[in-house]
């Protein structure tokens, strides 16, 4: 494929919390034994900064939120999705996630 046609998905641990905390869950009740947080906007300019300067050669970008529970903070992901189309307005974007609610 040339290089104008390349895909990546990135995936974005948008938080280490989760509303359900299971006691069998294999990230440890959702935050893999860190402090509950979630991502903070001033590292999701970087983790976006990273991503553009670093993976020029693509032309579609998916990002995949992921957690603990990544529909948490709603105001976080509002950010993220709306720096990314700031900042990828000349590529191809999509964005996912996978949820327990």
């Amino acid at each position: 494929r040339s290089s104008s046609k390349k895909e990546i998905t990135v995936n974005v641990l948008i938080s280490n919390d989760c509303n359900l905390r299971c006691s069998y869950c294999y990230a440890d009740g959702g935050n893999y034994g860190a402090k509950r947080a979630k991502m903070e906007n001033s590292t999701i300019d970087k983790l976006l900064a990273f991503v553009k300067n670093n993976l020029t050669d693509y032309s579609y970008f998916h990002f995949s939120f992921w957690g603990g529970e990544p529909y948490l903070f709603p105001d976080s992901l509002e950010y993220f999705i709306n720096k990314a189309k700031e900042i990828f307005k000349d590529k191809k974007i999509g964005f996912s996630g996978p949820t327990n609610g």
